[in-house]
């Protein structure tokens, strides 16, 4: 140290700033840092008469690193002194410093006599060292830190890979990679920096917890690495138990994120299952009854959510149709949910006479004995229609009530939103009668009309600028589609339209129900027969005489018929109905296209699936296709649907068949 006393001020007191533990140094990687002190004071001999300032900087970076290490900490002050000269070109400094380090070099080269015997080795002071367990990559183009890094590590037990630039780190982090990375900050090539840039901008690397180790130690320094996304700096020459408690915290944080990982994947696969049941329960199928069809869309905000819906038929026709909304987000409100559905099916089923607000009051009372706390509550809207008379009736418990548009898409009703009760749970449990028959609103059908249910996810939902979506976004956007020259009614195409506006329905749950009012003209004939071929015959002699009286070309009805014999005989033929078991059936007539609607009880027998399947495999004009090809070049659109063991089949059929098979065929 005497060597640098005249040029360093405070040479010793900067010294013990490098002073590290050189008892964990073994003879091999000693002699590694000799070697990197020689390379260095050659390069340094090299650049100083050439003044290369970027030479001479290398050179006093692994200098600092390296001096406290070899056991010789006054070289790493040596090392800052030649940095900063060497940056402020004082070259003058850098020659005295450089010949100091070469006397200082030389006498510590010279052979020292030996006397006595020969020591013994110095007790082992590493025995309990804490325990690694885990895979660490050390980046340094140092083979001495490198070695000296994967010695420290490999004696806490953990398992070492190494790289000697940023290129081979990230190539070996693709392939195997590591819970930690030790990696250096100055290297050829890709800087440290860049290399825990890009491992935190990696999909699949951002997890890998990234020490950067540097001699380099000023504010500047540490705050570019944590910008980079590190999770810790330490700066060379280290204590070795100062760098493995902060392998170790990084361990813990890797092991804590891999733990957390594990468990969102665990709850995310549960959450899935719980939400395909709840998709089960609250059943999105359509709904093709004689008079009305029912749909509903429904986005939960999470993989299960706490809206309900459902349409339970009654008898003579008519049917009760509710939705609702739990207050919350997903798993708790999801049980709230299902269990309000279990208990309205319950009521439902044991007093199907129930009023109206028998039935919430009923549904009130029951919740309650099951959930005490007030704050868990339910908004819900029951409707119970008689499409034969056209008339409904209406109660809201804290809910929205329903829109009705007549079959042009004008808005008829004009329902008071204040109408009704307190949501489900909210009222205390000896409010027996919280609901009462003056709440009840009763309304007219629209002939063809269309009525509309939908919870708060929608009027609630806003664009990116902040405006809310609102009554008045939902019932522009309803009516941009019943009123466009090709409408569709349909939920799921009125959700697309709010989305495509830029409404975000992702933020909260939201279902929208829609029921269509049939009645003639376009209702034109609806019934079932028997599951047999006498009944098919009933079914398709009905079915093209009623679109021959409504001016159908004959070669369309006979088109028609035709379809209507194969699919039915395929019901008997493949889906083996149940004895006594009827066909429902219904036509619904539009200008130029027929919609036809068919039911039956057999098994699940899906025709579109089976189209595609044996398109390449089998002659669908066969016995054992059943005319599948037939059906698919006659109907214009064709839907299956699962509901209930029940299967339905909807088919669209266009006038003019045989132009349409024309232009097909020369298309070919």
């Amino acid at each position: 140290m005497d060597s640098f006393a005249h040029l360093i001020e405070d040479l010793e007191k900067k010294a013990d700033e490098y002073r590290t533990d050189c008892d964990v140094v073994d003879d091999e990687i000693r002699a590694l840092f000799e070697s990197e002190i020689q390379r260095a004071l050659n390069k340094l001999a090299h650049a100083l008469p050439l003044r290369d300032e970027s030479a001479l900087r290398a050179c006093a970076h692994t200098l600092t690193g390296t001096g406290g290490v070899a056991g010789a900490p006054e070289i790493s002050v040596l090392g800052e002194e030649l940095r900063s000269a060497s940056i402020h070109h004082d070259w003058g400094r850098c020659e005295q410093l450089i010949h100091a380090f070469e006397a200082w070099h030389t006498l510590r080269s010279s052979p020292k006599e030996i006397t006595g015997p020969t020591p013994s080795p110095p007790p082992e002071k590493n025995k309990d060292l804490p325990s690694l367990q885990g895979r660490i990559l050390v980046v340094d183009d140092e083979q001495a830190n490198r070695c000296y890094l994967e010695s420290i590590l490999q004696k806490c037990g953990a398992t070492v890979m190494v790289a000697s630039s940023g290129e081979e780190a990230l190539a070996l982090i693709q392939t195997n990679p590591p819970d930690v990375a030790l990696v250096d900050v100055v290297m050829p090539g890709m800087q440290g920096y860049e290399v825990c840039e890009h491992i935190q901008r990696t999909p699949g690397m951002e997890q890998i917890s990234v020490i950067m180790v540097t001699a380099k130690s000023t504010p500047e320094d540490v705050e570019m690495a944590f910008s980079k996304g590190a999770f810790d700096y330490i700066r060379k020459p280290f204590h070795s138990r100062e760098l493995i408690a902060r392998v170790q915290n990084a361990l813990r944080l890797k092991q804590h994120t891999d733990a957390l990982e594990l468990w969102n994947h665990r709850m995310t696969r549960e959450l899935e299952m719980a939400g395909n049941v709840q998709c089960k329960l609250f059943n999105s199928t359509p709904i093709f009854g004689a008079s009305y069809d029912y749909r509903v869309c429904y986005k939960p905000s999470q993989l299960i959510g706490g809206d309900m819906f459902d349409l339970l038929p009654l008898s003579d026709g008519k049917f009760l149709a509710y939705i609702a909304d739990v207050a919350g987000h997903g798993a708790g409100s999801a049980l709230i949910s299902t269990l309000m559905k279990g208990l309205i099916q319950e009521i439902i089923s044991g007093y199907p006479e129930y009023t109206l607000d028998e039935i919430a009051n009923e549904l009130h009372k029951r919740y309650r004995n099951c959930v005490e706390d007030p704050e868990l509550y339910a908004t819900l809207v029951f409707i119970r229609v008689d499409p034969k008379n056209h008339r409904g009736e209406y109660l809201s418990c804290g809910h929205p009530p329903p829109l009705l548009f007549d079959q042009q898409g004008q808005l008829t009703s004009d329902f008071d939103p204040y109408l009704g009760g307190m949501p489900i749970g909210m009222n205390p449990a000896s409010n027996q009668t919280a609901y009462l028959p003056q709440d009840i609103c009763t309304f007219h059908l629209p002939q063809n009309g269309y009525l509309y249910l939908y919870t708060d996810g929608i009027t609630e939902a806003r664009t990116a600028s902040g405006a809310e979506c609102e009554l008045t976004g939902l019932l522009t956007g309803i009516q941009h589609c019943l009123q466009h020259p090709t409408p569709n009614y349909q939920p799921t195409h009125i959700i697309k339209t709010l989305q495509e506006q830029g409404y975000d329905l992702d933020v909260d749950d939201c279902s929208l129900m829609a029921i269509r009012f049939l009645a003639p003209p376009l209702l034109t004939c609806t019934g079932e027969q028997p599951a047999t071929y006498p009944g098919i015959d009933q079914i398709a002699t009905l079915l093209t005489q009623t679109l021959s009286e409504a001016g159908w070309p004959y070669e369309d009805t006979a088109l028609a018929q035709l379809l209507i014999i194969e699919h039915c005989g395929n019901i008997i033929k493949h889906g083996n109905p149940p004895p006594g078991s009827t066909i429902f059936y219904r036509l619904v007539l539009e200008p130029d296209t027929a919609q036809l609607v068919l039911s039956d009880f057999g098994y699940a027998w899906d025709p579109i699936t089976r189209w595609v399947e044996k398109t390449e495999t089998a002659n669908l004009y066969a016995e054992n296709g059943r005319g599948l090809a037939l059906i698919h070049h006659i109907c214009t659109s064709q839907q299956y649907y699962r509901r209930e063991h029940k299967n339905t089949f909807v088919y669209q059929i266009d006038k003019n068949i045989p132009d349409r098979l024309s232009d097909q065929l020369h298309q070919a």
